[in-house]
């Protein structure tokens, strides 16, 4: 498969997600109350949290920003995530932090979702989606795996550990997960395919 050419895009998980398994979410439009939700005593993102190098500059502040942000995501600071990337969103609307958006306010979704009932099959696929691709790949293993446990018939818990596993170059568990995938989802392809489609390192 020849790439197109030109500068290659920022590596994301996401985009080995959706070369190989496209899921529409079922429900409709955005859950309005998730859109725009704060956490209880975090103070509001300000232009004194970044340096005052950042303010000088646009591009250095919208880059600077975003590095708040991905840190902020992986301490699990999902309300100041949020408010972050929408703040470089409004300023970038071209940014990847809008992908990242998006993403955390699914992870916000699932979680609320998950708290009040921790079965919903849906909600831990949504929340390991989500995780993976925003590149925290221990939780969305560990979500895709709950999936596994809670509903074992369903082929996307497999399916998904399985690109977790080829994203870690861990080939022997993926194929093993991917072959289960296959067993309850013949029409998926095989694995060589999935990867002879990925996008070289």
């Amino acid at each position: 498969m020849k790439l197109p050419l030109g500068p290659p895009p920022i590596p994301r998980r996401t985009s080995l997600l959706s070369r190989v398994f496209h899921s529409p979410r079922r429900g409709g439009p955005e859950d309005p109350d998730a859109l725009r939700t704060y956490d209880a005593g975090e103070p509001q993102v300000t232009v004194a949290e970044v340096s005052a190098k950042d303010q000088t500059e646009a591009p250095d502040f919208e880059t600077g920003l975003y590095r708040e942000a991905q840190g902020q995501i992986k301490r699990h600071a999902w309300g100041r995530a949020q408010r972050t990337l929408e703040e470089v969103t409004r300023r970038d609307p071209t940014s990847p932090a809008a992908l990242d958006l998006k993403s955390v306010r699914i992870v916000r979704r699932a979680l609320r979702r998950i708290a009040r009932w921790p079965s919903d099959v849906e909600a831990h696929l949504d929340l390991g989606r989500a995780w993976f691709d925003l590149d925290l790949g221990d939780e969305a293993l560990g979500e895709f795996l709950t999936v596994q446990r809670l509903a074992p018939r369903r082929y996307e818990g497999y399916a998904l550990a399985a690109l977790e596993f080829l994203y870690r170059g861990e080939y022997t568990r993926a194929m093993s997960a991917w072959i289960r995938a296959r067993e309850l989802n013949p029409e998926l392809p095989e694995l060589e395919e999935v990867m002879g489609s990925l996008p070289a390192k």
